[in-house]
């Protein structure tokens, strides 16, 4: 009985070892990204890939990049293209 469960758990530990394949790919500005330089990274509910870098905000959909920059004479583009980390105090 103790060699089926040992079996049984060897089974599944090496089940779900094969079902984690992770698939990672560089991203550059060859591949359209803005700046190489990226400062912050975020997922939203979509699935989208933000990346802030020295250049630009940019979406990410799994296949192209979107940029956004600031619009000098555009009241609502972002106030600047550089992502700059606030510090806060307390």
């Amino acid at each position: 009985m103790i060699r089926i469960y040992t079996l049984l758990a060897l089974l599944f530990s090496l089940l779900s070892l094969h079902a984690q394949s992770f698939m990672f790919k560089h991203l550059e500005v060859s591949d359209g990204l803005s700046n190489n330089s990226v400062r912050c990274i975020y997922k939203d509910r979509e699935g989208l890939m933000w990346f802030g870098t020295l250049a630009g905000l940019n979406c990410y959909d799994g296949y192209t990049f979107k940029v956004f920059t600031r619009q000098e004479y555009n009241q609502n583009s972002l106030p600047d293209n550089f992502n700059r980390e606030y510090s806060r105090t307390a």
